[in-house]
């Protein structure tokens, strides 16, 4: 994370998300795109409660589900926890905010989209991958 300008294409190539601060003052957005036709699909902004104090992150780097429904983006705060952001692609809904403690730069969807990976690559001796499984939907 820590990049003003990232971007990520869909598994399925029907969508891009490009992220960045976009000359705006509350941590930056990600915009998602058809790329059929290069049509803006929606503006993906962080939570309101998220912009303000201790937190003020900016927006990293993308990611998407697998199956293309899901797109993650991870922040870089100020300070700890670090915030991971999950909407639904089809919609622009936000559908959860996820908190690790643990400073993370990167952070992906495993290979069936039931747990977040978080990748620390700050570390002298190599990369450290931390996993934390989502609670399904109705279960």
């Amino acid at each position: 994370m820590g990049l003003d300008r990232s971007f990520s294409f869909a598994p399925d190539g029907q969508t891009l998300a490009t992220t960045g601060t976009f000359g705006q003052e509350d941590g930056g957005a990600v915009l998602l795109w058809r790329v059929a036709d290069g049509k803006l699909l929606h503006t993906l902004k962080m939570p309101q409660e998220l912009t303000e104090e201790p937190y003020r992150p900016r927006i990293g780097a993308p990611a998407f589900s697998s199956d293309s429904t899901q797109l993650v983006v991870g922040t870089e705060p100020v300070r700890q926890p670090n915030i991971f952001l999950i909407w639904r692609v089809a919609d622009g809904a936000l559908l959860k905010h996820v908190e690790q403690p643990i400073r993370s730069d990167l952070v992906h969807f495993n290979a069936d989209s039931t747990a977040l990976q978080f990748y620390n690559t700050r570390i002298r001796d190599g990369v450290r991958i931390y996993t934390q499984r989502l609670a399904q939907e109705g279960k």
